[in-house]
């Protein structure tokens, strides 16, 4: 998870929340999308279910479709006791294959205090915003729901899939509102780009 703290879909996908300059602009939501992940069959939903079984009581703030030794599986976080607790399940059996507290740098570790208090305060929970980003972004493009801290505040962040790119969405997690773009999902799109770019480049010279 970054601070603001993430397979496959090329589907193009826009939210549904709001219009304008820079902006998502409103779209259909396909309610029979395919899972983001082939041959998936275990929703985001069930997994969160599943997932909760292991930390009851445990808030979850974090779930995404990650690749671990080059298999796809459903990575659910738990905030336990100060830790983040990860469980990577398998998107078809919901078998918990992989269990490891996340590394976090000082930054990351010292969010998590404020991101406890605000989620116990505003009631706010992982499985309330998975419903709300999949009644508005097509269920088959998103990669990635988390509860965070943004500039001081909780937030929602969607991740979804745009054509070979991905696109991160900042909300209100109890509105569906749409606050900005993610910067820092920008700024690593950028950061892949012009390393690939740069790679093209070297073996161009190579040849």
């Amino acid at each position: 998870m970054a601070p603001r703290v993430a397979l496959i879909a090329a589907l193009f996908v826009v939210p549904a929340f709001g219009c304008g300059k820079d902006r998502p602009v409103e779209t259909p939501v396909d309610a029979g999308a395919s899972p983001a992940v082939e041959g998936q069959s275990l929703s985001f939903t069930d997994a969160l279910k599943i997932a909760a079984e292991k930390y009851p009581g445990a808030p979850a703030i974090e779930i995404e479709i990650e690749t671990v030794d080059g298999k796809q599986l459903l990575e659910v976080e738990f905030l336990v006791e100060g830790v983040i607790k990860e469980l990577y399940l398998d998107p078809q059996s919901g078998e918990i294959v992989v269990e490891k507290d996340e590394e976090l740098d000082e930054e990351e570790a010292a969010m998590l205090p404020t991101l406890a208090e605000q989620l116990g305060s505003s009631g706010v929970t992982l499985a309330d915003v998975i419903a709300l980003a999949e009644s508005s972004y097509d269920v088959g493009s998103i990669r990635e729901i988390e509860l965070e801290i943004s500039d001081g505040r909780l937030v929602m962040a969607v991740e979804v899939a745009d054509g070979d790119a991905t696109k991160g969405w900042l909300h209100d997690p109890s509105t569906g509102d749409v606050l900005g773009e993610d910067a820092e999902e920008a700024d690593e799109a950028d950061s892949d780009e012009a390393e690939g770019e740069q790679a093209a480049t070297d073996s161009g010279k190579t040849e």
